[in-house]
């Protein structure tokens, strides 16, 4: 691993696309509800990875945006879970929900900010 932390990054992306992959290949139903979620919870990850990865503040615009987008961000990464729960008892599918896969990805993310926590200088 080098210094940077970013040794992490292979296998995490790997689970993301095998998640992404399993999600499309089990999952043949037309509920819209459930691509939305699953769709902010690709966001929310993507978002919470790029935030730790890459410095965003490099540029002034990236920066800005970012700065719009970390609240509402933050707060789907409070609610998507507690809601893909939900959905995900109401739906009684288990393996063949986008609930679960969105649910995954989401604590993929949340796993990612703990693990790869660093402390800017």
């Amino acid at each position: 691993m080098d210094a940077s932390g970013t040794g992490i990054l292979y296998p995490i992306f790997t689970v993301i696309k095998f998640l992404l992959m399993a999600a499309i290949i089990s999952t043949r139903n037309n509920d819209k509800k459930a691509t939305y979620i699953f769709i902010l919870s690709i966001a929310c990850c993507a978002f919470w990875i790029a935030g730790n990865i890459f410095t965003v503040y490099k540029y002034a615009l990236i920066g800005a945006i970012f700065e719009i987008l970390w609240l509402p961000m933050l707060a789907m990464l409070f609610v998507l879970p507690v809601l893909c729960v939900i959905f995900l008892i109401k739906d009684k599918k288990y393996f063949k929900s986008y609930y679960l896969y969105a649910l995954l990805l989401i604590g993929i993310a949340i796993l990612f900010l703990f693990i790869n926590n660093r402390n800017p200088a």
